[in-house]
């Protein structure tokens, strides 16, 4: 499963108080992998089996996820009256209950669908790192799925455990499945202001990628 990996010349640094990683090292990076998929099948079948033997504590994990991203709000705009406890309360209990909706929808094509079994995959990684680092938050900005061709745009936001300062890796993620073979392919985007300035190398990137249709 061969790895090409192309990289920014940036670089930031994050302060954590783990002991076995007391700093994170981030740069900015766009990285394409080919997978056999006949190899890949395997891989994920046996992942299937170890996952019915733990009684799908994977799928719980992917809801305890989407319970706790945070609610997506439009906020209160300048000028207007601030919304009710009631009316606060009953928004994030929307978005919570649509997003544990899309949760359930998206895991009934996990055991069929080798691009949604890939997405699950890197949601419970980046679950799994987001735990691993005090005060650090994981979102699902977006996921969409059209026809062999898996989209997600992840948002991991750290703090600084010394100076308290923010820094927010954007994450996209994409997945071509076919009849063969698979790509997956990465972008990295650190900034301290959500706006990193290799956005626009970035995006020239993906623009010239092309993809063998078989």
């Amino acid at each position: 499963m061969p790895l090409h990996l192309w990289r920014g010349p940036t670089q930031f640094e994050v302060n954590t108080n783990a002991a076995d990683v007391p700093k994170l090292t981030l740069f900015p990076f766009v990285a394409v992998e080919s997978f056999d998929n006949t190899q890949l099948a395997q891989l994920v079948g046996a992942a299937l089996a170890e996952d019915q033997k733990k009684g799908r504590e994977d799928l719980k994990t992917l809801k305890e996820l989407s319970t706790k991203l945070d609610a997506q709000t439009d906020g209160a705009k300048s000028g207007q009256a601030l919304p009710s406890e009631e009316s606060r309360q009953n928004t994030t209990k929307t978005n919570s209950e649509t997003r544990l909706a899309i949760t359930n929808q998206l895991s009934g094509v996990f055991r069929s669908d080798l691009a949604g079994y890939m997405l699950f995959g890197q949601l419970t990684a980046l679950y799994a790192f987001q735990n691993s680092f005090e005060g650090t938050s994981l979102r699902l900005v977006t996921a969409e799925k059209k026809g062999n061709v898996l989209y997600a745009h992840f948002l991991v936001t750290f703090i600084d455990a010394k100076s308290k300062s923010l820094l927010f890796w954007d994450r996209g993620y994409f997945f071509v499945s076919g009849s063969s073979h698979s790509f997956l392919l990465l972008t990295s985007a650190p900034s301290s202001d959500r706006r990193p300035a290799e956005s626009a190398w970035i995006t020239s990137w993906l623009g010239s990628v092309r993809i063998p249709i078989e």
